[in-house]
């Protein structure tokens, strides 16, 4: 370090800048990766790509292939795009950099009628990622929509990207808050829903095809309906904390081909059921269900009438608790009957006290 320092002083001002400047303000280059392939390993008329283990390579555009000759008399040539290594000594190295998406072959010149060629595919560079590759939405009745799960996706580039161009296919559809094109090294996030449109498994993919990302792999199992309800909402409109609101009734159908056990038909909220279904029902047989509002609390109450084992789209329950309780409480001006004999005396406006308002909210 020494011997360094020394060297630096004794270069004129000027030039001990552009050395210093050289030396550590100017930024690294990062290079694109490398793959390897051997040439003529074993003395065999062949090229071995590393990672695959054959004639087969797969890189991203801007990797750069390294052949190492493992024997000499041989070339890597190619005719597009254009290059020719030559005759490489054993232990030497050729090496090219690949820009262009595509598919290229190449050869070695003198023993290529003997089949010693190679392939080069190379794929656009990766501008982006999801946040995972699988996505498992469960399990969902046959014609409604699933809660939703949401992943994020991320801009790895270093420019602006298009994502407009985002695709779902299959029983999912999604929703997302990316804004177009998405800034450099951001991310936003995607919520899919799953839909089945049968009974089974289901499967789909998100994907995005500007950023050459991995799609991910979308998952879910549609399940069949054995029953329904004949409405889908009751609504109990108002009742007073405490006391029996109205009763409402609903049907529910056994639309399976086979007798349903109806013994799990269950209620919540502040809301009770009663019912003439006997379990198991028969199959295309219908019951009636009352359920009977009994608030607890003031406000909007909701809740839900089911049957599992049916896989019938709930009841969704609603009324409005009121209460007994005045909330308000009014007296009217008081005017004190005067005395007549009293010069401040208005018979037009003597009046005694009324009684009390009072308001039930």
């Amino acid at each position: 370090m020494q011997t360094f320092i020394g060297l630096i002083r004794s270069i004129p001002g000027c030039i001990c800048l552009l050395v210093f400047i050289s030396l550590f303000l100017v930024p690294t280059v990062l290079h694109a990766a490398n793959a390897n392939v051997t040439v003529g390993p074993g003395n065999q008329l062949i090229f071995v790509d590393a990672s695959s283990g054959n004639s087969a390579t797969t890189i991203n555009a801007g990797d750069t292939i390294i052949w190492t000759f493992a024997t000499s008399g041989h070339t890597v040539t190619s005719q597009f795009p254009s290059f020719d290594s030559g005759f490489v000594n054993a232990g030497g190295t050729f090496q090219h950099q690949y820009n262009t998406p595509g598919t290229f072959a190449y050869f070695c010149t003198p023993h290529r009628s003997l089949g010693m060629t190679g392939t080069v595919i190379v794929q656009a560079a990766t501008q982006g990622s999801f946040s995972t590759t699988t996505l498992d939405l469960g399990s969902t009745v046959v014609g409604l929509k699933s809660p939703g799960k949401t992943l994020q996706f991320t801009n790895t580039s270093n420019a602006n990207l298009d994502v407009s161009g985002l695709a779902i296919t299959g029983d999912f559809t999604q929703t997302n808050d990316c804004p177009n094109p998405l800034p450099t090294q951001q991310s936003c996030n995607i919520t899919v829903f799953f839909m089945p449109t049968t009974a089974g498994p289901r499967t789909g993919t998100l994907s995005l095809a500007s950023a050459n990302a991995t799609p991910v792999q979308l998952s879910g199992q549609g399940i069949s309906s054995s029953g329904s309800f004949s409405t889908t909402t009751l609504d109990f409109s108002s009742a007073f904390i405490g006391t029996t609101g109205l009763s409402k009734q609903v049907q529910f159908t056994n639309t399976s081909s086979s007798s349903l056990d109806v013994s799990g038909l269950a209620v919540t909220g502040d809301f009770s059921q009663t019912n003439n279904c006997s379990s198991p029902l028969p199959a295309q047989q219908s019951c009636n269900i009352t359920v009977t509002f009994m608030p607890t609390t003031v406000g909007t109450l909701t809740g839900t009438l089911t049957l599992s084992s049916a896989n019938a789209t709930p009841v969704q329950l609603s009324g409005q608790g009121m209460s007994l309780i005045p909330t308000r409480i009014t007296r009217p001006p008081i005017i004190r009957v005067g005395i007549p004999s009293s010069p401040y005396f208005d018979p037009d406006i003597a009046r005694r006290e009324k009684p009390l308002i009072i308001v039930i909210a």
